[in-house]
């Protein structure tokens, strides 16, 4: 089950960005590794505002802000996008990212929206959208 809202957000919002709630503009902006509270769906203009439809719950796609490898890992943010940080030490609102690609349909003719790195691993670009699960 989806769960999705619409509110206003701050001019700088996209669609596929993390977003939290901004008590002092009442606005919803990019999320920075603070408690993210959705994922932007689309956003429009109504009556001069901007606006965006947010989802809270299930699987969502995020643009990433560095590259990570395939196998995923533990989310963090910056500047409403995902990265992947293991050595998190929080014990809340960590969700693992899912890569959009499945490991064992990459080869070496063809590894869809995947690089190697100079030691031959695979990875997901910067700017790439990759699935993250919202509980």
């Amino acid at each position: 089950m989806k769960i999705i809202i619409f509110k206003e957000v701050e001019s700088d919002v996209e669609p596929c960005d993390l977003v939290t709630y901004d008590a002092s503009t009442n606005k919803y902006k990019k999320a920075n590794d603070e408690k993210f509270i959705g994922v932007v769906k689309s956003v429009y203009t109504e009556n001069g505002k901007n606006m965006a439809s947010l989802s809270f719950k299930g699987i969502q796609q995020v643009k990433l802000s560095r590259n990570i490898g395939i196998e995923g890992g533990f989310l963090a943010i910056e500047n409403g996008k995902a990265y992947i940080d293991n050595s998190s030490t929080r014990t809340s609102f960590i969700y693992p990212i899912m890569p959009i690609l499945e490991a064992d349909v990459l080869d070496e003719e063809s590894p869809p929206t995947t690089l190697k790195d100079e030691n031959n691993n695979y990875y997901i670009a910067q700017d790439e959208l990759v699935y993250i699960q919202l509980y």
